[in-house]
């Protein structure tokens, strides 16, 4: 069997010529038309053509930090109203918490936008509205790190640095037959050797031999992982513009050997059991699968307190998950142990022999407490009981959390002037909370409010001689209202 070299998995300046002009034909008429590209349509007649108009640097720090854990799709809508509101560091270095809230709420991680806020004040303050060029001096602002800086000083300057992101990693691992995992350094390493070569960051200083559009190639290949050599084992290589280079392709056609030389870079050991358990194409098995941890469970019990058609919110600490949103009052009930089970039975999942999960047993033991703590979450507020009504179960997934919310809600209308609260409480009505943002799980709340509950002008009150019920009346009332679902 013929030996591939240690450096196989590289480029070449030679294939980089032809893989970068490809690239660049195939991403010139394909890409996505997104507004932090400057895309749009122009009609002139029968025809319609493709243009850009430039786009600030400052738009495409935001269009950056946005995509960052976040969709496309999603982020589309989101950049229009930020950069309508906000056109530029100067405007944004102005806006309030709240406003800056609003505007995120439902795209998640909310320390980005704190952070861009910040670099827009050093930007407009501190460096008198200069806005940094390369990616060393990117890295000074706030929230701005390696792949941040790297993007903006080659889309917005032209500079020829290399991106790497979970797109190229996955590119760059199928089309140098790289058997690694997204994670390991040695396949961070050697896609950004690839992408150095590919956007000639070592020519750069001559005239002469610097490549040109290094932007638009970084983003050239992070568009063929987004929408050709895509995740989930389902790459399009028939329509792959650089197919005729990719080292896995041609090794599953037969045209190329798959060696087990350790090259320093491969997972050798976890490539001899990739072939030998599977018939399926190295392709789709490249970047090698990540072992997914399941976010850690959380039950919540989360009261919707209404009077004259306002609820009563929550603003949550200025750090930390979610900071600073505004949300329905919620008291955690039990939550999984944060180190996972060590111990398993064999055949089952990590839990008891029935094949229990840890988080499928603290779910199962809290349920029956969730009225009961929702209950001593109204006692926090008025003293008098309430009729509390259950609404019912609701999930939302962070990347880390999976909250299992169990929902009450309850007309205070007649108790107003003895409800207690402090400053981290207000009440707010539906345009108003829409107003300030609402995150997606709350948002979730709301609308199973909506569709379970009462309108809060058409609430049910039980008058005040009337028995209110236990807490464990309730909690058997939530039972009949699941098994009869």
């Amino acid at each position: 069997m013929r030996k591939a070299s240690p450096h196989s998995h590289g480029l070449s300046a030679a294939d980089a010529c032809v893989v970068r002009a490809e690239l660049l034909a195939w991403y010139d008429d394909n890409r996505r038309l997104l507004p932090w590209r400057g895309d749009g349509v122009e009609e002139s007649g029968a025809k319609r053509r493709r243009v850009r108009t430039p786009v600030s640097p400052y738009g495409v720090l935001v269009s950056e930090v946005m995509l960052q854990q976040t969709r496309v799709e999603t982020v589309v809508n989101y950049y229009s109203r930020w950069m309508q509101k906000w056109p530029n560091c100067a405007a944004l270095a102005k806006a309030s918490e709240e406003e800056l809230n609003a505007a995120w709420a439902g795209l998640g991680y909310y320390r980005r936008a704190r952070m861009l806020k910040a670099a827009a004040e050093q930007v407009h303050v501190q460096r008198q509205g200069h806005f940094p060029e390369s990616a060393e001096e990117l890295k000074q602002l706030p929230g701005v790190g390696d792949y941040t800086s790297a993007a903006v000083a080659s889309i917005a300057f032209g500079q020829n640095v290399p991106v790497v992101d979970g797109n190229v990693l996955r590119v760059v691992s199928r089309m140098r037959a790289i058997v690694q995992r997204p994670r390991e350094k040695a396949l961070h390493n050697a896609s950004r050797e690839f992408m150095a070569v590919l956007v000639g960051e070592d020519g750069a200083e001559s005239a002469e031999s610097r490549v040109e559009r290094p932007g638009d190639v970084n983003q050239a290949i992070m568009e063929l992982g987004a929408t050709v050599c895509v995740p989930s084992g389902q790459p399009k290589c028939d329509i792959c513009p650089v197919a005729a280079h990719c080292h896995s392709r041609r090794i599953d056609a037969g045209l190329q050997e798959l060696t087990f030389d350790d090259c320093g870079v491969c997972d050798i050991e976890a490539l001899e059991t990739l072939v030998a358990a599977s018939d399926r194409q190295l392709c789709t098995q490249l970047p090698l699968k990540m072992k997914k941890t399941a976010p850690r469970l959380q039950v919540l019990a989360v009261l919707v307190l209404v009077c004259n058609e306002a609820f009563l919110m929550r603003r949550r600490p200025r750090e930390g998950l979610l900071a600073g949103q505004w949300e329905f009052p919620h008291m955690v009930v039990a939550e999984e142990a944060r180190k996972p089970a060590k111990t398993k039975t064999k055949g089952t999942p990590a839990g008891d022999a029935s094949g229990a999960s840890p988080a499928e047993d603290v779910l199962h033991d809290a349920e029956t407490k969730t009225a009961d703590a929702a209950a001593s979450l109204l006692h926090g507020f008025v003293e008098n009981a309430a009729d509390l009504s259950y609404l019912g179960q609701k999930k939302h997934i962070f990347s880390h959390l999976r909250h299992e919310m169990f929902v009450f809600s309850v007309d205070v209308e007649k108790m107003a002037e003895a409800l207690e609260f402090d400053g981290e409480y207000a009440w707010h009505t539906e345009e108003e909370m829409q107003e300030k943002g609402l995150t997606t799980g709350m948002r979730k709340v709301l609308q199973m409010y909506k569709k379970n509950g009462k309108a809060p002008s058409q609430a049910k009150r039980r008058s005040k001689g009337e028995d209110q019920g236990s807490s464990q009346e309730l909690a058997e009332e939530r039972h009949t209202e699941l098994g009869n679902a």
